[in-house]
């Protein structure tokens, strides 16, 4: 037979992980938690801009590059077209992020792949 202290300390633990886990999956749906704060919603506009004109574009091949700048923040980056490929009967694009935000000596790098779902929508895999 358990112990109240016992099953206390189970429930401590299993709210711990559930705990854990929802943070690790917000962090997979949304690739820039972890960034909050170094970009302003013009920088991520841009941003996403630049990206879309490299995935949604089907002639644009692996290499390629666009760049973009937000004048008002300072912030800006160079977006590539890694790779196009097939992934469960979905064209899918990997794109790498050089973003060097104003203030910061470091840039930030990202990679992340993008797949064109059945009813023509590009989301992040």
């Amino acid at each position: 037979m358990f112990t109240k202290t016992t099953l206390l300390a189970a429930g401590l633990i299993v709210a711990a992980h559930v705990a854990i886990g929802t943070a690790n999956a917000q962090r997979l749906t949304n690739p820039f938690s972890s960034l909050a704060g170094k970009f302003t919603n013009e920088d991520l506009k841009q941003m996403k801009a630049a990206s879309a004109s490299l995935y949604a574009n089907d002639v644009i091949i692996s290499g390629h590059t666009t760049k973009w700048l937000n004048e008002k923040s300072g912030t800006g980056g160079i977006v590539t077209l890694q790779r196009r490929y097939d992934y469960k009967g979905m064209i899918c694009a990997t794109l790498r992020h050089h973003i060097k935000v104003k203030g910061s000596l470091d840039p930030i790098n990202l990679s992340f792949d993008r797949c064109k779902t059945a009813d023509g929508q590009w989301k992040l895999r």
